[in-house]
């Protein structure tokens, strides 16, 4: 697929969801680039690992002029309400996520390429990384994000300033929930967030999840999701014993691994340019609308869903 191709065929998507939602302003001026236009360059530009508001509106105006000819009307001085609409849409962007998670992904069973049946439960993983916001040296006096930054420690980072991004990965690399929230909040009690209210499925976690409890609470709920937590050397009661993980669920487990390399590299999610949760959360929204998008294209041209460089053939 070329990128022209990638960009219709985003735009029909997008396009399709706008008009069966009906409209989503009631009252003042429409904009001069339709929601929908502004949506697929989001979703393209952030494919492209253009992360910027700027750096998509100069793209898209300097190659694609064709596609979006509105867009030669804002001068590119003066694009703040391109900017701004953007921003004021990420509800929308979050509602879109939802609505190609539901009717144009194709979920597949652990051990093979067929489409899953019905009755077996999907496989699942649940992990976090960090989001730093400024160096440990200056944090006293960083004003970036003070709405939901906090201080924290990771593995890698030591102690920071910043926050962690925690997502659920649907075989095979499909990002079913995700969230933000400050560094110093446990694993733990996001993934009480994020899993509440799931249907059934096995979710595959690291050690930082071990707890009995909320293992229990989740499957007290009718069809709730089944967490597994893994250890790294066989416990000495029974449930630890039942708690080591097969070298082939420890394989899959590595997909959540090479999707946050993706939101890292591809999606630069490490990199915070807002300076305040509200901007940030739109940031974060269309990034992961873009990873989903992504994923329908590599499963609708059959090849591998986490394989981004294989979708395009003309870049």
């Amino acid at each position: 697929m070329d990128l022209s191709t990638f960009i219709v065929a985003v735009f029909d998507v997008v396009d399709d969801f706008f008009k069966d939602r009906g409209p989503i302003r009631e009252r003042g001026p429409a904009p001069k680039i339709s929601d929908s236009e502004v949506v697929t360059m989001e979703i393209v530009g952030e494919f492209l690992a253009i992360d910027t508001e700027k750096g998509i509106y100069h793209y898209f105006g300097r190659h694609y002029p064709h596609y979006f000819p509105k867009i030669k009307e804002i001068h590119r001085t003066t694009f703040t309400p391109f900017t701004r609409q953007a921003a004021n849409l990420w509800i929308v962007k979050e509602k879109l996520w939802q609505h190609v998670l539901e009717h144009e992904l194709l979920l597949v069973p652990a051990r093979g390429g067929a489409p899953q049946e019905k009755e077996e439960p999907p496989l699942m993983a649940i992990d976090s990384f960090p989001i730093p916001v400024c160096k440990k040296s200056r944090s006293y006096r960083c004003k970036v994000m003070r709405d939901v930054a906090r201080r924290g420690r990771d593995t890698n980072l030591g102690k920071f300033v910043g926050l962690r991004a925690h997502a659920v990965i649907a075989w095979p690399g499909i990002i079913v929930r995700t969230g933000f929230c400050g560094a110093d909040v446990h694993d733990l009690r996001q993934a009480e967030r994020l899993l509440a209210g799931m249907a059934e499925g096995r979710v595959l976690a690291d050690r930082n999840y071990c707890s009995p409890q909320v293992a229990e609470q989740l499957e007290e709920h009718d069809g709730g999701p089944t967490l597994l937590v893994r250890f790294k050397r066989k416990g000495k009661t029974e449930q630890q014993r039942g708690l080591v993980w097969p070298r082939w669920l420890s394989e899959k487990r590595q997909k959540i691994e090479t999707v946050f390399s993706q939101l890292v590299e591809r999606y630069r999610m490490k990199v915070v340019r807002a300076k305040d949760g509200w901007h940030f959360a739109s940031r974060f929204v269309r990034k992961i609308l873009s990873h989903t998008v992504a994923v329908v294209f590599c499963q609708r041209e059959g090849i591998p869903s986490t394989r981004f460089s294989e979708l395009l053939t003309d870049h």
